[in-house]
């Protein structure tokens, strides 16, 4: 970790406070930020990592004031379905300022790249902007994924035709 302590210094850090909001209330969100913490910590960051319950992290992470008057630097969450798998209805990726989704990053080139999507004549078109969308992403990160899980899910024996995957209810019939 002593490369990434230099790096952080030398990018301007002193050692300011880092507010984290974490919910204890859901097991995957509470490990994750309890791990992630303790990595800044050890990367020299000076993290306040807040123990609240999902709907105090949901209130608070609202909060569009600097951490020092009652904002935040860093929340963790997860998003599922299908929001992910498009650029279309992905609202991390969103570069629209203070519309933009919690963190509200300014990002106009991966704007341009979304509509250019939308815009595509054809599939290979779309597979081509979601390639530089990616490129443009990992330089210039709105949010850090930290992983990926599959939620289980069990459904009961008089439904029918429940697609794997994704919650998706489709044609789901109960007999």
């Amino acid at each position: 970790y002593d490369k990434i302590k230099k790096d952080l210094t030398a990018a301007g850090y002193n050692g300011e406070k880092v507010i984290v909001l974490a919910a204890t209330t859901i097991p995957t969100i509470w490990a994750e930020a309890s791990v992630a913490s303790d990595v800044l910590k050890q990367i020299g960051m000076n993290v306040d990592l807040q123990a609240l319950e999902w709907g105090a992290v949901v209130s608070r992470r609202a909060v569009k004031e600097p951490p020092d008057h009652g904002g935040w630097n860093i929340f963790y969450t997860y998003l599922g379905g299908f929001g992910n798998i498009s650029p279309g209805p992905n609202i991390a990726i969103r570069g629209t300022g203070t519309k933009a989704w919690f963190g509200w990053p300014t990002d106009e080139e991966m704007e341009k790249l979304r509509d250019a999507w939308f815009e595509a004549p054809d599939l290979a078109a779309q597979q081509k902007i979601c390639a530089d969308m990616q490129v443009h992403f990992w330089q210039n990160p709105s949010y850090v994924p930290l992983g990926m899980y599959d939620q289980p899910a069990a459904f009961h024996t008089y439904l029918q035709d429940v697609r794997d995957g994704w919650p998706q209810f489709y044609g789901v019939r109960r007999v």
